[in-house]
């Protein structure tokens, strides 16, 4: 068991938070073909039948997919969190040393929050899916802050773990975007074509939206904060 991180080890925590945080940000369109591979995979690991995968341009596109559908079934994202994240979260973080396991967590913590506050919180809160469904997707900002934190006990710290679990968590994280599952439709919403940060790492843009998705869906912001169009 690892107690504690070595100075060289602790050198490298930076490049592997910035690995992750590139992914949560990422403009890069998805490839549809691997993004429904890996949602299939994650479907079988976690004992449920393969579902319809269903492509959309942006959170406020899902959300009248969802409006839309009358054979969702229930939402199955609480079963993703439970069988592939806090699987490996109970492998490589819990049965780590005590301060190990206590430094990780403060790091997860610090990169969720870091993220929370960039683009995805607001996106979401924008896109109002919560009103009609409670939170039924797969929160990116936790999702990438466990894969730095795991990524990096794997690599680094070679820590015993399930890998055919860190395979498929990679490949949600990786190729999906946006994932809202259920258990008949599992939806995909792609990344944003635009996302424009300030110096200070800052959702923010002057006289033309912030984050921008390919059906038009936009969101404004000056310095983090959050405008209006107008």
């Amino acid at each position: 068991m690892i107690e504690i991180l070595t100075p060289e080890q602790k050198t490298l925590v930076p490049h592997y938070q910035e690995k992750w945080i590139n992914i949560a940000l990422s403009t890069e369109r998805i490839d549809e073909e691997k993004a429904e591979n890996a949602i299939k995979e994650a479907y079988a690991l976690i004992n449920l039948s393969e579902p319809e995968v269903i492509f959309c341009d942006s959170p406020l596109e899902a959300k009248e997919i969802i409006l839309a559908s009358y054979q969702l079934g229930r939402g199955v994202s609480n079963q993703f969190n439970i069988k592939l994240l806090e699987q490996l979260k109970e492998e490589l973080i819990n049965r780590s040393g005590y301060e190990l396991s206590i430094f990780l967590e403060i790091w997860e913590e610090k990169l969720e929050e870091e993220l929370s506050s960039k683009i995805w919180f607001y996106i979401m809160l924008h896109s109002e899916i919560e009103k009609h469904i409670y939170e039924p997707w797969l929160r990116i900002e936790q999702w990438v802050s466990y894969g730095s934190c795991f990524d990096f006990c794997i690599s680094i710290l070679d820590l015993a773990h399930s890998k055919k679990i860190w395979q498929v968590f990679q490949a949600l994280v990786s190729y999906c975007g946006l994932i809202i599952p259920f258990e008949q439709i599992a939806i995909i919403c792609n990344r944003p074509i635009k996302i424009s940060l300030d110096n200070q790492q800052r959702l923010h843009a002057e006289g033309k939206a912030a984050v921008q998705f390919a059906d038009g869906f936009s969101l404004y912001a000056s310095h983090g904060v959050i405008i209006s169009e107008e």
